[in-house]
């Protein structure tokens, strides 16, 4: 849109249009600045911003004076009043003017030049941007972090006033020294909290001033990483109070912030909260060292869990053992329970989230071994008791688990979306392909310190998932033999993959493969590199496949390529895929040399972070980031980042 508004405002300047409006007025009334500005408007397609509308009213003042324009009746001053052509006097040339010049005149002075590339000088629109609404503009302000924000305000004067719009600081992050300073609080309480919507704040002492008014807050993240949290107050009793639209509650590593208090202000006074998640690392429901504290908590706790959708607790420890007891019991009350996240202690605690969630959809448990017992017999009965039917599961210890389980699990819990499975020592071949045999599957994840048994032809026999998105496969070491080749025809199915990670061993021929047949191919982990030569890199440059067919990469990592050279980089630079990348990890790539950082700063202009770790920078590398080769002029938006010892 911006860029249509530009061509069609680089024809005519504001001069020119200015007397065109007043041309097409005819009646003896004249034509008002209104009229003018209106009439730029719809025949010009010009958003009239402060520069543009002081700029008309100077060639209105300046015209009376010189006489070209005359004001109606007489009356008004400056830009005030009507005005028309005076008599005698014609103006500039407007559009039907320019268009309508004599030939003779053309074959006498020569051609007529082209149009500039954007308003005079007269004009206010060089910038596009500036013609967009200025609600658009602050809609896409508010979409960007808080240091790019920061970076637009000091554009121009005009940017700075846009950024400063308390529209645009919807979302704020305060970080844990910035509200040390006095009145800042206050001032961001004035200022911003009537608008704010998301908050995350990594520890303050006025964070209360700040909570204490926003009617709008849907999101609040509280965590602490640097300094002892909110010595002065709890900012939850002012969220309480002064956000009663709060939907979303994220509290981490905070001492003392859950008490009998807050939690029974959150029931009365936050009633669309409906998401929670909570740390319990540093004894969260511990005020003292008074046991007795965490028991008071555990029933109004109980209370809030009946109304949530989203519960996240990754932590319970031995601190807040009398609430995790009592929200084992409560869970046949939490009937609008969605999304499950817990650390369970036994299995009669899962056992017993299972069969009381009926409308549970996403189960993630952190920290029970998953048994062959367990998965065929206990689940299978639990998920019969409350008839929920789960879209993700994901189970972090699967060291006791074989194929067996990982079979009724499956047959427990038909039509899985997402499924990850970590830790996994007992599957083999066997539990691989039954975990890549679910066909409605988008998401999987499979990790473990071994696979027994596994061979390529296991991994090229049966298809992945037609459906899948998202796939990692790791492992801490495959079985000998497997050369990953065999994921080739896993994936010939899987046209719609966008993001794939594994460790498997690359090879020449792996790397052309996945290139050319994941053509929605967004983010690449490939996290053992070293099988590939010079071979694969300059295959890469002799493939013949339409530049629509090259999957548009945004991120790229390559782990331990030790065969990446400048003339490998310059044959995986000259494929459009890396065209689009916003993040490239290059690691153990020491046969890379300064001239390295030109090459990718060239073809990957939208790169907003380069990782290069283990590569041997030394003092040449720095001199190339420092020049002045117009190539790296694009690296001033890049963040660069170095292992340290490695330069």
């Amino acid at each position: 849109l911006s860029a249509l508004l530009a061509i069609n405002a680089m024809k005519f300047s504001t001069r020119e249009m200015v007397f065109s409006a007043i041309r097409s007025h005819t009646g003896k009334s004249g034509a008002s600045l209104m009229a003018i500005k209106k009439y730029i408007i719809e025949h010009f397609m010009l958003a009239i911003d402060r520069r543009l509308a002081g700029r008309i009213r100077s060639i209105l003042r300046n015209s009376v004076i010189n006489g070209t324009l005359v004001r109606v009746g007489g009356r008004g001053r400056g830009a005030c009043g009507s005005f028309r052509l005076s008599r005698g006097s014609a103006g500039p040339a407007g559009p039907a003017a320019r268009s309508s010049r004599p030939a003779s005149t053309a074959r006498k002075f020569g051609p007529i030049p082209e149009p500039k590339s954007s308003i005079s000088s007269e004009g206010g629109g060089r910038d596009p941007s500036e013609q967009l609404p200025q609600a658009l503009m602050i809609r896409i302000l508010s979409e960007l972090d808080q240091p790019s924000r920061m970076q637009c305000a000091l554009v121009s004067r005009a940017w700075h006033e846009l950024v400063m719009q308390p529209l645009v600081w919807r979302r704020l992050h305060l970080y844990y020294d910035c509200l040390g300073k006095p009145g800042v609080a206050s001032r961001l309480s004035r200022w911003l909290s009537p608008t704010l919507v998301q908050v995350v704040s990594d520890g303050s002492i006025d964070l209360n001033i700040v909570l204490a008014d926003c009617p709008r807050l849907q999101l609040l993240t509280l965590r602490s990483e640097h300094c002892e949290y909110y010595a002065e107050g709890n900012p939850l009793i002012a969220a309480v109070k002064g956000c009663p639209r709060l939907r979303c509650l994220r509290v981490l590593d905070c001492d003392s912030l859950l008490t009998p208090d807050t939690l029974s202000g959150l029931l009365t006074g936050c009633p669309r909260l409906d998401h929670l998640e909570l740390d319990d690392e540093r004894k969260l429901f511990l005020s003292s060292t008074v046991f007795s504290d965490a028991a008071a908590c555990a029933q109004p706790f109980c209370k809030l869990l009946a109304r949530l959708t989203s519960l996240r607790l990754p932590n319970f420890l031995e601190s807040s053992r009398p609430v995790a007891a009592a929200v084992s019991e409560n869970w046949p009350n939490c009937t609008n329970l969605v999304c499950l996240d817990v650390a369970s202690a036994t299995e009669s605690n899962l056992l017993a989230a299972i069969s009381g969630l009926p409308s549970l959809q996403e189960l993630s448990e952190r920290l029970l071994a998953i048994t062959d017992q367990l998965a065929a017999s206990g689940i299978p009965a639990a998920v019969r008791r409350s008839s929920c039917r789960l879209r993700s599961l994901q189970l972090e210890q699967c060291s006791p688990l074989s194929a067996r389980g990982l079979r009724a699990l499956l047959t427990a819990w038909p039509g899985l979306l997402s499924f990850r499975l970590r830790n996994c020592q007992q599957l083999g071949a066997e539990g691989y392909l039954l975990a890549t045999g679910v066909a409605t599957l988008t998401e999987l994840e499979l990790t473990g310190p071994a696979w027994p048994g596994l061979r390529d032809a296991d991994l090229a026999s049966q298809p992945l998932p037609s459906g899948l998105k998202k796939l990692l496969l790791s492992s801490n070491g495959w079985p000998f033999g497997v050369t990953g080749l065999g994921l080739r025809a896993g994936l010939a199915t899987c046209r719609g993959l966008t993001h794939l990670t594994v460790d498997l061993p690359c090879h020449d021929e792996l790397l052309p493969a996945l290139l050319t047949q994941l053509p929605r191919l967004r983010c690449l982990r490939l996290a053992d590199c070293s099988g590939l030569t010079s071979r694969a890199w300059q295959g890469l440059s002799n493939l013949r496949i339409p530049a629509d067919s090259w999957p548009d990469l945004h991120e790229l990592h390559l782990h331990q390529c030790r065969s990446l050279t400048d003339e490998a980089l310059a044959n995986l630079c000259d494929t459009p895929a890396v065209r689009g990348l916003r993040h490239l990890e290059l690691h153990s790539s020491r046969l890379l040399g300064p001239v390295a950082l030109p090459m990718i700063a060239e073809a990957c202009p939208w790169l907003a972070v380069l990782e290069l770790k283990n590569c041997r920078m030394h003092a040449a590398w720095l001199a190339v980031m420092f020049t002045r080769d117009p190539h790296m002029f694009g690296f001033h938006r890049t963040q660069i980042r170095l292992s340290a010892g490695d330069y």
